[in-house]
């Protein structure tokens, strides 16, 4: 008997191992399998069977990693779909519906055979020299290791023939789990059952030791004021009750030590005042009255609720999610962004209580391993999460919750697979036979066209939940701001009603969707620009460390006193990022409390939940941030939004643009006057006619649908179409441009002889960022009616062309559905 078996590498199809007979009887589909390949050993998983193969030579599977399915027959349908749709590989789709941690695969070890005679050097390379001098003194290394000591990558040739040489030996083993279970030590009272017979042998037992062991006694008492058990370190470090006097209570027979396991967890909510529970308003409730309809049926059914901003959609998921609890089932709700996630947890909590788990990239190693397995075991039948949370083990499905599903976050770029996890979630719900709810305040068009066209059921709400009026948005022309004399980045305007708010002790948001100090450093005497060596972009200045860095790769170096080029010291420091907008906020209003919120300041575990926290309490008044403020978040004193500068989203080449522009727009702007004082808005930008900024100022989202479908339409983009970004990368932009147009050129024979269904093909061209991390990138994009059809006809063109060229040195990727065109 052979399984087939889905490894998480780029293969057109699973492979095929024979199964050992110890393991007869014992596999089944989704099961996780260690299998060798090459000389490697990985993880895989079993996605079927096969009869007996006329193949001799098949390895067989090494050993079975679970005593359980990881994937239930239905997560095994959705990775299938997953990997058709997004092209890649099966295997690739499954990995990322596990924690990491699972994934285990076996490490190269290096040791130098040592023997009485001497190794001849004669015929070694350098590098070889280096290597045995390294391993000289008999220790094993791991191949990570020894490339490290050498500051050398691609050792594989050289080790290899040292190995047939003889000199060294190469060895591979099993890495250890990146998380596993975790266990800890209680201290217990023995045969405690909190019965009256029981507590009168304690309290006497207590009497009698305070005449002999303080220590002893306080001990008892601690653990009969906590239900018969603590933790042995809390016993010990908090407590001060020394291991003697704990052993002592165990051979009397009064105590017990046990070993359970430890559940880690992070509390992600918010520390902030208790509110009123809130009552649904008619609007709300008549949604809420569709939406039982549909979970009552029990049949899949999607809704797409557009509901202006602070209109109440939370509290709709709320009660929702309530009647599926009680009917039994479990829920999932999707957030785009990590930063939304500590306040939509703290709603949650308030009203389902430890029923309430947590789940995305933020969280360490262990605590996604462990909601996982709580996941899976049924004992969190509520999940809020980030993307990768649409892939929970859940059982029982009942709910699914895409909150602001236009956000571009639900799209993973890479690794593979590049999936939209709002399409995914709406694909589960369909196979679950479950409810999918889309909320946004601006729908993407897809999704609101999708709803026009009858795919979703549409349910509005056009009022604020406590008929609060929509805040009040102005625009501010820039150019007329230069014009009067003001080169500061805060407009009169905007500097005016900051003031007031101050002194009305009133909050408010400053939007700037750029991070760092300035976008370029340019000096005075020569030009110069400093650039970033991997990328074919300009180094961000950021003041806090006084650096330069690179926003797509990661490089960074100290910013230079001098110019490199000719020695000046005059600079200029172009363009605005949010710590250039703290510092002009500092200057123009020295006694005001404020704070930065973007990635540089959320990078540490638990500043999302500070710092939200903390302006939830009032600790400071102004909060600068980028895009993760600017939507789901809900403070009542926040009266006054700064959008900074309107352009960034609009100056992208991207047919996106305006909608990104329009949706970031209304939606921070969403934030102000959402409890009892009216808010206003201040949108500055240099494009005041532009009409997506129009549009947005007027909260007019039908207006701008109509405008954009028709530009839309005429192009032949989604939601007409789909696209099929394939971009090329390598090091060498010759090879690029030559694979890149050979695949073009492919595509176009194949659709002038019928064999390829497409609206068009365009390119190829090079990318908008053209190099990035060291890397030269071109781009194919094609139109097409059936995205699966299409994926995988390009499928299998790249596997011809890969099994043609086996060391192709140009790396091709397929983004269906890009969200971007960067």
């Amino acid at each position: 008997m052979f399984a087939l078996v889905a490894l998480p590498l780029p293969l057109s199809e699973p492979l095929i191992y024979r199964i050992p007979s110890h393991l007869e009887g014992k596999l089944d589909l989704g099961f996780r399998v260690l299998v060798p390949l090459r000389k490697k050993i990985v993880t895989g998983f079993v996605v079927g069977f096969a009869p007996a193969s006329g193949v001799v030579h098949i390895k067989e599977i090494k050993d079975l990693l679970d005593p359980y399915p990881l994937f239930s027959e239905e997560m095994l349908k959705l990775t299938r779909w997953v990997s058709e749709y997004y092209v890649c590989s099966w295997g690739e789709a499954l990995r990322a519906a596990v924690p990491s941690s699972l994934m285990l695969k076996s490490q190269m070890w290096v040791r130098r055979v040592m023997g009485e005679y001497v190794v001849p050097t004669q015929g070694l390379s350098l590098r070889q020299k280096k290597i045995l001098e390294i391993l000289a003194d008999e220790k094993e290394r791991k191949l990570s290791s020894l490339a490290k000591a050498l500051k050398a990558k691609g050792l594989y040739a050289d080790l290899y023939e040292l190995n047939k040489k003889g000199i060294i030996e190469i060895d591979e083993r099993m890495a250890e789990l990146g998380a596993r279970i975790k266990h800890e030590k209680k201290v217990r009272l023995k045969n405690f059952d909190g019965g009256s017979g029981n507590l009168e042998l304690i309290r006497t037992a207590i009497s009698t030791l305070k005449k002999k062991s303080t220590a002893q006694s306080r001990c008892l008492e601690l653990l009969l004021e906590n239900e018969g058990e603590l933790p042995f370190k809390e016993l010990t470090t908090k407590y001060r009750i020394c291991t003697n006097s704990l052993k002592g209570l165990e051979k009397k027979g009064f105590i017990e030590f046990i070993r359970v396991e430890k559940i880690r967890e992070s509390n992600w909510a918010l520390d902030l005042p208790q509110t009123q529970p809130l009552s649904l308003n008619e609007d709300q409730e008549d949604v809420l009255k569709k939406i039982v309809e549909a979970l009552e049926k029990g049949v899949y059914s999607s809704f797409l609720i557009f509901g202006v901003t602070g209109s109440g959609k939370t509290q709709v998921y709320i009660e929702a999610i309530r009647k599926v609890l009680e009917e039994g089932k479990e829920a999932l709700v999707l957030v785009p962004e990590i930063s939304l996630t500590p306040q939509i947890i703290s709603r949650f909590e308030a009203n389902f209580g430890e029923k309430v788990g947590c789940l995305h990239s933020r969280m360490s190693a262990g605590e996604r391993f462990d909601t996982w397995r709580r996941i899976r075991g049924g004992k969190l039948p509520l999940v809020v999460g980030a993307r990768s949370a649409v892939f929970s083990p859940f059982q029982n499905l009942g709910l699914i919750v895409v909150d602001e599903e236009h956000d571009p976050s639900y799209k993973q770029d890479d690794p593979a697979p590049r999936y939209n996890a709002r399409d995914v979630a709406v694909m589960r719900a369909k196979l679950n036979n479950a409810v999918v709810i889309l909320g946004s305040a601006t729908p993407s068009l897809e999704s609101y066209y999708n709803a026009r066209q009858g795919k979703y059921i549409l349910c509005q709400l056009k009022e604020r939940v406590q008929k609060q009026t929509l805040p009040q948005v102005r625009i501010v022309d820039l150019l007329q701001e230069r014009k009067k004399g003001n080169r500061r980045f805060l407009s009169t305007n905007l500097r005016t009603l900051l003031q007031d708010r101050m002194e009305k002790k009133e909050q408010a948001l400053l939007f700037l969707n750029r991070r760092g100090f300035s976008t370029l450093v340019k000096c005075q005497d020569c030009g110069y620009v400093e650039k970033c060596p991997r990328c074919d972009i300009t180094l961000t200045f950021h003041r806090i460390d006084f650096s330069l860095r690179c926003h797509y790769c990661n490089y960074q170096k100290k910013a230079f006193g001098l110019c490199p080029n000719c020695q000046g010291y005059r600079f200029t420091y172009k363009g605005v990022g949010t710590q250039k907008v703290i510092q002009e906020l500092e200057e123009i209003f020295p006694q005001a409390q404020m704070e930065r919120m973007d990635l540089d300041t959320t990078a540490k575990k638990g500043s999302h939940q500070r710092l939200l926290s903390d302006f939830g309490k009032k600790k400071f008044g102004i909060l600068v941030g980028t895009q993760m403020i600017a939507k789901g978040l809900d403070f009542p004193d926040v009266t006054l939004v700064g959008v900074v500068f309107a352009d960034f989203s609009l100056d992208l080449p991207d047919f996106r643009s305006k909608e990104r522009t329009f949706q970031l727009l209304a939606q921070v702007a969403g934030r102000a006057g959402r409890g009892q004082q009216k808010g206003e808005v201040i949108i500055q930008t240099y494009y005041p006619q532009e009409w997506a900024i129009q549009l947005a100022a007027s909260h007019d989202f039908e207006g701008f649908f109509k405008k954009e479908l028709e530009q839309r339409r005429e192009l032949g983009y989604p939601p007409f179409n789909h696209l099929i970004l394939v971009v090329f990368s390598g090091r060498s932009l010759r090879m690029v441009k030559i694979s890149a147009r050979n695949f073009s050129t492919k595509l176009r024979r194949m659709l002038k002889m019928g064999k390829l269904q497409v609206e068009e093909v365009l390119g190829p061209a090079p990318a908008p960022l053209s190099k990035i991390k060291n890397l030269y990138r071109w781009q194919v994009l094609i139109k097409t009616k059936s995205a699966i059809k299409t994926g995988s006809l390009i499928k299998k063109i790249l596997e011809e062309k890969k099994r043609k060229k086996k060391t192709e040195p140009v790396r091709i990727t397929v983004n269906v559905d890009p969200m971007d065109m960067l």
